[in-house]
């Protein structure tokens, strides 16, 4: 078992010696990989929202039931205010990341 943790921190140690050697700062590593992938979940989110407000659309639109409609016009306005709020947050974000940026030059 000795020789097994011995190999497990060697092999660890190694994996991490590029990370050390090119040495990337708290900054480099957000901007690399952080940020992209924010951006695919914020772009995911506002495509879930849109299509929650296109089923909304379509049930009040073609459903012969009233309380589909009803319901249709639920969703509908549901995905409108979910855009909109989305909207609001991300206008936010951008401002307050500005304002930090601004403190680092």
């Amino acid at each position: 078992m000795t020789k097994f943790k011995t190999v497990a921190i060697w092999a660890s140690a190694l994996t991490l010696m590029p990370a050390v050697a090119y040495a990337k700062t708290f900054a480099e590593i957000v901007n690399g990989s952080i940020v992209p992938l924010g951006d695919k979940i914020i772009e995911l989110i506002y495509a879930l929202a849109f299509i929650f407000f296109l089923i909304g659309m379509v049930r009040y639109f073609f459903s012969h039931n009233a309380e589909s409609r009803q319901q249709g016009k639920y969703f509908a306005i549901y995905g409108i205010a979910a855009i909109a709020i989305l909207f609001v947050v991300w206008g936010v974000v951008r401002f307050l990341i500005g304002i930090l940026s601004s403190f680092n030059t």
